[in-house]
């Protein structure tokens, strides 16, 4: 935990290096989910620590234009436990907009809310973007969610079904 409020920049945000002052809120909303499970499983977090890290990507959320992006950070704050619900329902009413990982990471954020009725729904959505091939080896039929994203933190196709894949098993 001391390497990662070490490595804080003074916006309250992180970024991949570690030694650069420009934050990326990809790294950020990442470094806020770790700290956020950390706090959950009873490890000390410094509270200037994680009120600027959340003051962040608060920053960050106002200044997105893209629901992809909203997603990533509203997921990560709904891990903090630090979410504005209104802000979770009006990318919601633009699901039909995500991209595959910001319809898995809406997914996960109701069904941490608690409002299964709506994760199903979108676990449904999630599913028909699947990419269905068969195993020319074996014959079997294989699923995967090849990336859609124009971000580069999200463009793996191996991280996208690894997202879907945990949106689905929740």
């Amino acid at each position: 935990m001391t390497d990662i409020s070490l490595q804080q920049n003074p916006d309250g945000g992180w970024n991949w290096t570690g030694v650069e002052n420009r934050s990326d809120l990809f790294v950020s909303a990442d470094a806020i989910i770790l700290l956020a499970q950390a706090r959950k499983q009873g490890y000390g977090v410094r509270t200037e620590v994680w009120q600027n890290g959340l003051n962040y990507l608060k920053r960050e959320f106002q200044s997105a234009q893209d629901n992809e992006l909203k997603a990533y950070l509203l997921y990560a704050l709904t891990n903090a436990e630090d979410v504005d619900f209104a802000h979770i329902n009006r990318v919601y009413r633009e699901r039909n907009t995500l991209r595959t990982p910001g319809l898995a990471l809406l997914t996960l954020m109701y069904h941490e809310l608690n409002r299964p009725e709506i994760a199903r729904e979108l676990l449904t959505a999630l599913q028909n973007k699947a990419t269905i091939q068969q195993d020319q080896a074996t014959g079997t039929q294989m699923a995967f969610w090849p990336s859609d994203s124009p971000y580069p933190w999200l463009q793996d196709p191996v991280e996208t079904t690894a997202l879907a894949l945990f949106a689905a098993q929740k």
